[in-house]
């Protein structure tokens, strides 16, 4: 966080529409790939120019130009420049801070922004995506840090598998987000079984490293929820028809994808509410451990307080104690001690406080 406050600092008094990269530095340069297919074939290029994807749109084609990272802003302003993006939304294809959204400009431009989320081993990633959806094509921006969930889509069009290659470039782009949406489901699959595992241990965990568990778990399930939230909001918008460029036929599988992303907030709330039981059984489980133990050193403190006044008694230095020189006094008070501990333990036993 800390970096990407001081690179959003480097955009202080800049005019709206500035080409600053916003997020993790990155090593390397961006890679493209480029699709160019119909209902009767396809044609992919690898580390094509931006310039031969721009010639490639048109003749009935879907243009799908795919790039994995933003951290080139020249090369991202080329690529929109070359598309005819607005500024606006090439400062929030280079902003990775920027929240899952959906703008319409000029042009019949829509840009989606969202957050793919996915699970790799046992830690959660996170990177931004942004989709650029045009007459005739799609531009789709990834971060570039946590794997790729597109390769599945890619396999379908190289194959001609499903609907994709019959369809516009509408369809590509909720199939798009119908990826980052189905990666939101493994996510939330994880983190089900963490909680799977915290709620069989809450009873018997004793360290203090379990509420800090609990706690990570929430986070997570809160990060999550941030995301998907606002992509229910960009899904409810492009189901009211504000863009020509989606079309009636891409509504259902729309309406499809609303439901999918409905249940991934149901999952998340659901996990919430199990994470909070379990919190509350285990601080339970450890109060009541600990009243438990205070009820012990209570009893414990009960009975040796008669037990200690008469010891104190007979260790008070007086000459004319009569008892100091009785035979068997010794003997006596012990047995009057341990008499009265007795006593008081069948006491407590019937008051059933042991």
């Amino acid at each position: 966080m800390g970096r990407k406050r001081s690179r959003r600092q480097q955009k202080a008094g800049l005019p709206p529409g500035s080409a600053v990269y916003v997020g993790q530095p990155r090593e390397g340069g961006m890679q493209l790939r480029a699709f160019a297919y119909d209902g009767k074939g396809v044609v992919e290029h690898e580390h094509p120019e931006p310039e031969e994807v721009r010639a490639l749109v048109g003749a009935g084609r879907v243009v799908w130009l795919d790039a994995d990272g933003v951290h080139d802003a020249e090369l991202v302003s080329e690529i929109c420049g070359l598309f005819g993006v607005h500024p606006l939304a090439l400062e929030d294809i280079l902003n990775t801070a920027t929240r899952p959204k959906l703008d319409l400009f000029e042009g019949d431009i829509v840009l989606v922004a969202a957050d793919m989320v996915r699970a790799a081993g046992d830690e959660i990633v996170s990177e931004h995506v942004s989709i650029v959806l045009g007459p005739g094509f799609v531009i789709s921006f990834q971060e570039g840090r946590s794997g790729d969930l597109f390769d599945p889509l890619r396999a379908r069009i190289r194959a001609g598998n499903g609907r994709v290659r019959a369809m516009g470039p509408d369809y590509l782009a909720h199939a798009l987000l119908d990826a980052i949406v189905d990666g939101y489901f493994g996510v939330v699959e994880k983190m089900e079984e963490g909680i799977d595992r915290a709620e069989a241990e809450a009873i018997d965990e004793r360290t203090t490293e379990f509420p800090k568990r609990i706690y990570g778990l929430k986070s997570e399930l809160t990060s999550l929820r941030q995301s998907v939230v606002p992509l229910r909001e960009v899904l409810a918008r492009l189901l009211k028809g504000e863009s020509r460029l989606i079309g009636r036929g891409v509504h259902p599988y729309l309406r499809d994808l609303s439901d999918h992303v409905m249940q991934v907030l149901d999952m998340v709330d659901s996990g919430r509410e199990r994470l909070n039981g379990v919190l509350e059984l285990h601080l339970a489980v450890q109060s009541h451990r600990m009243n438990d133990v205070m009820r012990v050193l209570t009893v414990v403190s009960t009975v040796f307080i008669p037990m200690s006044w008469l010891a104190g008694v007979y260790g008070m230095n007086f000459d004319d104690m009569p008892e100091l020189h009785v035979r068997f006094g010794y003997f006596a008070a012990m047995g009057v001690m341990v008499g009265m501990a007795l006593a008081m333990l069948a006491w407590f036993r019937y008051r059933k406080w042991l």
